[in-house]
C-alpha cells in the first residue's frame, strides 16, 4: 500500500481539489496548489529547526492554513499534534493552562497558531517557539 506522501503526490497531479467554506462562501483550491503551498510550509518548518520525527503543535480552527500546515508538517517528516479549541470562552484561563500542558506533554518542537488565538497562548520560558500561519506562508526566515 502506498505511503501517505505518495498519495499526496498523486492527488497533487490530478485536476481535483478541495473546497473550503468560510463565512458561507466557498473557495476551491486544487490539490496541486495546496501541495505547492504545503511544500513551502515544509521548507519554512525545516528552516525553523523542525526535523523528521519532531512534533509540531497546531492550534487553529479548520481552515485552509491549517490543512496546509498539516500537509507541510507531514512533508517535513514531522508529526502533527492538533490542539483542541476552547469549548467555552468563559473558561479561557483553563483553556490556556490546558493548552500549555498539552504542548509540553506533546514534546512539541514548534507551535503554529492561528493569529486569532495567538494572544491566548503567548510563550513562557521553557516553551517551544511559536509562529503564526503567516510566518510559514512567507517561507523560511
Amino acid at each position: 500500500m502506498p505511503c501517505l506522501l505518495q498519495r499526496i503526490e498523486r492527488a497533487a497531479a490530478r485536476a481535483t481539489g478541495v473546497t473550503f467554506v468560510v463565512g458561507g462562501s466557498e473557495e476551491i483550491v486544487s490539490w496541486g496548489e495546496l501541495h505547492e503551498q504545503a511544500k513551502a510550509y515544509a521548507a519554512a518548518l525545516q528552516a525553523r529547526g523542525v526535523r523528521p520525527d519532531d512534533h509540531v503543535a497546531l492550534l487553529s480552527p479548520t481552515t485552509r492554513p491549517l490543512v496546509t500546515a498539516i500537509q507541510g508538517t507531514w512533508l517535513a517528516g514531522a508529526t502533527i499534534v492538533v490542539l483542541p479549541l476552547p469549548m467555552r470562552l468563559s473558561s479561557i484561563e483553563e483553556f490556556v493552562a490546558q493548552t500549555r500542558r498539552r504542548i509540553r506533554h506533546a514534546d512539541a518542537s514548534l507551535v503554529v497558531v492561528d493569529p486569532e488565538l495567538a494572544a491566548f497562548v503567548t510563550p513562557e520560558a521553557g516553551d517551544p517557539p511559536m509562529v503564526g500561519f503567516d510566518d510559514l506562508a512567507s517561507g523560511p526566515p
